[in-house]
């Protein structure tokens, strides 16, 4: 429900008074609530830095002539044309030089305060991952399925021939600057294949994100969503043919995770597996003993069993993994 207000704010694009706007360096919300507007706010947050500048009858000489809106502060001269989607900035007695705009929504703009709520983004992952066959594996064990497992899962000891040796498909997620880069990785029979497509990132609030493709012929927009704190679900809602041939590709998956063991950490009660939540290499690491044992129902029914009596020994737990990654 909280994704379709969303949703409708963004169709709107303009709501309550407001209009928003944005160049490269500048989010711009134009604020005028009266019909004849006398009393304009103009509100300028810098990109880089996320500090806002907020000018009004209050802080600034105000003046308008037909679509343009004028602002005086400090010796600086703001002038911006809603209408015409245009604004510039220069010291008093300079030309004005005018840069264009492009409207977005105004819940983007607002939720800029959002940021660094998103910086762990580069976090979560998912991996649909099996047994590779090998001569130390057994055909008893081999690939062995499973849909929910961190892309930096426990790798084996390449100087150990009975090491547990992995395949599968990896989804990542990785930030640059503004930008959200998703990407794919198939790592099968030895070699691996990469794609990846960049995304920007508007926050909305601390759980919930919009993410637009930078391509100029791109429409794929998405809102990603935080379950909680270990899991993140994309849920696309504009043009979702083009996010379907993302899907198809690879490039994006349903959900992903920031620790994923053997179980879902949202719903984890004891305290061994709290602990093993809390902790990524834990976590890897108890998913990879459940692939191996998936076979074998009572030794894997075993290690639950002395994983708990560690509870929230982490020294205790590592031994408990390492006596059954040995086997």
């Amino acid at each position: 429900m909280r994704a379709f207000v969303w949703v409708l704010v963004w169709a709107l694009g303009v709501g309550f008074g407001a209009e928003c706007f944005e160049n490269q360096t500048l989010y711009i919300k134009f604020v005028c609530e009266e019909d004849v507007c006398q009393n304009p706010t103009l509100n300028l947050t810098n990109k880089e830095t996320s500090l806002t500048l907020k000018l009004d009858t209050n802080n600034a000489d105000v003046s308008i002539n037909e679509d343009f809106f004028y602002f005086t502060h400090k010796h600086k001269s703001y002038i911006f044309s809603p209408t015409k989607a245009i604004f510039s900035t220069t010291k008093l007695g300079e030309e004005p030089f005018f840069t264009q705009l492009q409207s977005v929504s105004c819940a983007y703009v607002d939720g800029q305060r959002f940021s660094k709520s998103w910086e762990d983004i580069g976090a979560f992952s998912y991996t649909k991952q099996s047994q590779k066959i090998t001569q130390n594996t057994s055909q008893q064990n081999a690939s062995i399925p499973t849909d929910s497992i961190p892309k930096d899962s426990l790798k084996p000891n390449s100087q150990s021939p009975k090491s547990p040796q992995f395949q599968g498909e990896i989804y990542t997620i990785s930030m640059q600057e503004d930008r959200v880069i998703f990407s794919y990785t198939l790592d099968s029979d030895g070699g691996e294949s990469t794609k990846s497509e960049a995304f920007i990132l508007k926050p909305l609030n601390s759980t919930q994100a919009y993410i637009t493709q930078i391509q100029d012929n791109a429409e794929c927009g998405i809102m990603i969503e935080k379950r909680d704190a270990y899991s993140l679900k994309i849920n696309p809602f504009q043009n979702k043919n083009a996010c379907e041939t993302l899907y198809a590709q690879g490039v994006l998956a349903p959900m992903y995770y920031k620790a994923q063991p053997s179980f879902e950490c949202a719903k984890a009660q004891t305290q061994d597996e709290i602990a093993i939540c809390q902790d990524s290499n834990l976590a890897k690491a108890d998913r990879e003993i459940l692939i191996l044992l998936e076979s074998s129902k009572d030794r894997a029914q075993e290690y639950i069993a002395k994983r708990k009596e560690c509870q929230s020994d982490t020294k205790c737990l590592k031994n408990v993994i390492a006596e059954f990654l040995k086997l």
